[in-house]
């Protein structure tokens, strides 16, 4: 198995539930998770082996007029036992993610938002876990009808996004550290509601699945 076979399994998964996507989903193991926006291609694809760390983003929504997109990246170690350094590394991506999601159940609906500040929440926890550099894109995006919405980014990387989040807005929180031989991301996707956030991405990883477990 490889990583373009994976992707043909989750597109033809797509087409057996009625959903469509704008973009293939990626597939991406060990090196390549290193390429936020890699995508395995017939002549570029790794194969999925014994002790391969594996990373899958997808987005998908229904064939339903004005249907909004999902957007969910999971992580999985081909193995019985996931060694403690991926564990160590994918917890302070994870506690980034559940730190973001404390920020704006806080904060929101009480008081204004902003998306600059929701990423600066995010990456600080990285940046103190001595991974800032190895964090180099935003934390999240605007999703609507399409996976990359008008609305508010979280970002204070790519643009300083000054815009003020408001009830209604959809977005994913999707941290992440890249090094040399090896990445990390976890993704969920939080709807602000009159009444606060709300986490829409059920369930929310905690922890790297083990396949072989």
């Amino acid at each position: 198995m490889n990583e373009k076979m994976v992707v043909f399994y989750i597109k033809r998964r797509f087409e057996e539930e009625n959903m469509t996507t704008d973009f293939p989903p990626i597939c991406a193991v060990d090196a390549n998770i290193c390429n936020p926006h890699y995508e395995p291609t017939e002549g570029i694809s790794s194969p999925i082996k014994e002790d391969s760390l594996i990373l899958i983003d997808l987005w998908a929504k229904y064939r339903e007029r004005k249907a909004i997109f999902a957007d969910i990246t999971w992580m999985a170690y081909a193995g019985e036992t996931v060694p403690d350094e991926y564990n160590r590394i994918f917890e302070i991506v994870t506690h980034a993610r559940d730190a973001t999601v404390g920020y704006l159940k806080e904060k929101f609906p009480t008081e204004q938002v902003y998306g600059y500040e929701v990423d600066d929440i995010c990456r600080r926890v990285i940046v103190e876990a001595g991974y800032g550099d190895n964090f180099f894109h935003r934390t999240g995006h605007s999703i609507l009808e399409n996976v990359h919405g008008p609305g508010p980014n979280i970002d204070n990387r790519e643009t300083e996004d000054r815009r003020r989040l408001l009830p209604g807005h959809l977005f994913s929180i999707e941290p992440g550290i890249y090094l040399e031989s090896y990445g990390f991301r976890s993704e969920i996707d939080c709807l602000l509601t009159e009444l606060g956030p709300e986490i829409t991405t059920q369930a929310v990883q905690k922890s790297i699945i083990a396949l072989m477990a």
